[in-house]
């Protein structure tokens, strides 16, 4: 059973960090349920359309490879010029793509092509996203920052 006073504790811990870092943490962890809703329901969109099992599969494994991929370069790239601004805008780009490529899929290849740019679009992001987080907090608080985004990453897992 949970008592008042633990709730009361969690609460002051929340509030001792700046409202905007507390403000991105609770962003990047609604929208991280947002992505899982996305990949789930997307084999069964497809499904629908007259895809395969091992299509949607094969586009899930391509979107996964090319995504580590992605992210590897995308690390090393914010490593050296620690600028946030053109992987951002290049995953938005790829996004809005990958997004037009599924919506006029009807056959396996423009889904593959689409979950092809997914995994670059989400590739590119997330390093992009956590590198920025402790970008834009105070220096005193950059180390916190990084703590509580990853806290919130495997609380989210957990679920």
């Amino acid at each position: 059973m949970i008592s008042p006073n633990s709730l009361q504790i969690s609460k002051n811990w929340w509030i001792q960090f700046p409202y905007h870092l507390r403000l991105i943490t609770k962003i990047r962890f609604y929208a991280a349920f947002g992505a899982g809703g996305v990949i789930y329901l997307t084999s069964l969109i497809f499904n629908n359309i007259g895809l395969s099992a091992t299509d949607i599969g094969l586009g899930f494994t391509i979107s996964a490879i090319i995504g580590t991929v992605t992210r590897l370069f995308t690390g090393n790239y914010l490593n050296k010029t620690g600028k946030i601004q053109f992987p951002i805008i290049t995953s938005s780009i790829l996004s809005i793509a990958a997004s037009l490529c599924l919506i006029f899929s009807r056959d396996t290849f423009l889904y593959i092509i689409g979950q092809s740019l997914v995994g670059a679009a989400a590739g590119i992001y997330w390093p992009a996203a956590e590198f920025g987080v402790p970008y834009f907090c105070h220096p005193s608080f950059r180390n916190i920052s990084r703590g509580i985004l990853r806290g919130v990453y495997d609380k989210f897992f957990v679920f």
